[in-house]
């Protein structure tokens, strides 16, 4: 290794001139502690062909800042880690009297832009036809630049000549709406206030408004309301009857109302802004979760609707027991399942003066064993008895015709 004496100024090395091309400093062109390859090594026989002048290859030579007390002109690379000094061998080193200081890079001062709140042109009429002298009102938007998060708007009333001046709050968007009750002579004056999170005005504007001819030719102020509606899962296509349409068993069709329940008188649509009714040509549409047909109607209402399950009666064997007290013939009747109406049957009873209950079975079903009998629907009709009671159905399995 080569040591050129102590330099005494270590500017010396900046510009190159006499011992160091390299350096550090406002004008060096190497920055402090990077090592510049300023001759290509070999390995092995075979020149190293790298092109970046700051990724080292195995024997490279390069100049730069060993530390703050020492540069290099020049030091081999011995491969490794190319920021541990101790991966080179130093070739050329000149030994700094002081110390290098790296110059210190402030930052640039942003100043943050400037807050600002304001309102725009007229939007729109919310009241009055604004030509007749009489009450009208309109609407400005509030507009803001540079405002931090957080932020909110507020408005004072300054004074006023027949009109007045309201701040509305839309979910986060202001306006200022203007009414007036008379033409001629109306205006406001007022101030807005632009206010950070923690409620510190940081923008102001003093505005005032009078009446302005043009405003009877603006468009009316419109308030959009969401829809809102609920989908239904329907059998497809439409049936001509409600049995077809009971026996479907899937329901790709959705429509939509503006209820969440289905009932006649319904409307439903095609689409879940509300804005096409069904015109379905009196078809029947099984809604699948509760199993009910409904007709729609041209107009897209529920028409008519039928259960498309029906539910199975309790039916038991048809030999029916009960207790009896009583003198005379009794009679009897019931239902068997499959029928509209009831038979009878009347049975002969015993004289019973002691008072004593007996129990008597009955063979209701007239001969038929696989005739079966719905629970409830046996009852006495007429008879001379004193009480009957406990009405008792078998329990044995009852074989449906």
């Amino acid at each position: 290794m080569v040591t050129i004496g102590v330099i005494r100024d270590p500017l010396f090395i900046v510009g190159g001139s006499g011992v160091g091309t390299g350096g550090s400093g406002n004008n060096t062109p190497i920055p402090y502690l990077q090592l510049r390859v300023i001759a290509k090594g070999e390995q092995g026989g075979i020149p190293n062909i790298g092109q970046d002048e700051y990724v080292k290859e195995i024997n490279d030579v390069v100049e730069g800042y060993k530390d703050a007390n020492f540069y290099w002109e020049a030091a081999r690379f011995n491969g490794g880690d190319g920021e541990n000094r101790n991966n080179y061998t130093p070739l050329v080193e000149i030994e700094l009297d002081e110390a290098y200081v790296p110059p210190v890079v402030v930052p640039p001062v942003v100043v943050p832009p400037t807050p600002t709140i304001n309102f725009g042109s007229v939007s729109c009429r919310s009241l009055g036809s604004c030509n007749d002298n009489s009450t009208c009102a309109v609407k400005f938007p509030i507009t803001t630049s540079n405002a931090p998060a957080g932020s909110y708007i507020e408005m004072i009333q300054t004074a006023s000549t027949s009109a007045s001046a309201t701040l509305n709050n839309d979910s986060g968007v202001f306006s200022i709406t203007y009414q007036e009750t008379t033409a001629v002579g109306a205006s406001v004056n007022f101030t807005l206030y632009l206010k950070n999170s923690l409620g510190a005005t940081i923008a102001t504007s003093d505005q005032t408004i009078t009446h302005q001819s043009y405003w009877s030719m603006i468009a009316n102020c419109t308030v959009t309301t969401p829809v809102v509606s609920y989908s239904f899962g329907f059998s497809s296509p439409g049936r001509s009857s409600s049995s077809l349409s009971c026996a479907q068993t899937a329901f790709p069709l959705m429509l939509y109302a503006a209820v969440n329940t289905l009932d006649l008188g319904v409307q439903l649509f095609i689409n879940s802004d509300l804005s096409t009714p069904v015109g379905s040509g009196n078809l029947w549409y099984q809604y699948g979760i509760d199993g009910i047909s409904y007709r729609i109607d041209n107009g897209g209402f529920i028409a008519e609707a039928v259960n498309c399950v029906v539910e199975t009666p309790t039916l038991y064997k048809s030999l029916v027991s009960f207790d009896y007290k009583g003198v005379g013939d009794i009679t009897f009747r019931y239902k068997l399942h499959g029928t509209t109406v009831y038979a009878q049957y009347t049975f002969t009873g015993l004289s019973n003066s002691g008072g004593i209950y007996f129990t008597y079975t009955l063979d209701a079903d007239v001969g038929d064993p696989n005739l079966c009998i719905e629970l409830g629907s046996f009852e006495r009709v007429s008879g001379s008895i004193v009480n009957t009671n406990n009405f008792i159905y078998s329990e044995e399995s009852c074989v449906l015709p």
